[in-house]
């Protein structure tokens, strides 16, 4: 398991596609001001897009939800670290970094 560093305090004014260090995948991310909510897509390296943009919220194995073309033996999930932020929170630019971490889980330890 490892720590997948990703700074989205940006986010809110620009588009960002994050590299995964040492992996075949990158990750792409939007922020929509209408409902306040980021939006993450993985596209391969590539460039063919794997998983089109999901709402970030946590607990959910991303890599699971297009598993025809991400069967990679991994699981990525965004789960809460700070336990007094709030449940009902919705996961921001500002409070991705402070209450949140996105967790690289699987077979192969690279």
């Amino acid at each position: 398991m490892k720590i997948v560093e990703i700074d989205l305090k940006e986010l809110k004014t620009n588009h960002l596609e994050v590299d995964v260090q040492g992996e075949k995948f990158k990750l792409d991310f939007l922020y929509n001001t209408f409902d306040g909510y980021i939006y993450m897509g993985i596209l391969e390296d590539t460039g063919e897009r794997v998983l089109g943009h999901t709402k970030l919220v946590p607990n959910i194995d991303y890599l699971d939800m297009n598993k025809r073309k991400t069967d990679w033996g991994q699981q990525l999930r965004v789960i809460k670290v700070n336990e007094f932020a709030e449940e009902n929170d919705k996961i921001t630019p500002e409070n991705f970094n402070k209450d949140y971490k996105m967790f690289l889980i699987g077979e192969e330890e690279k």
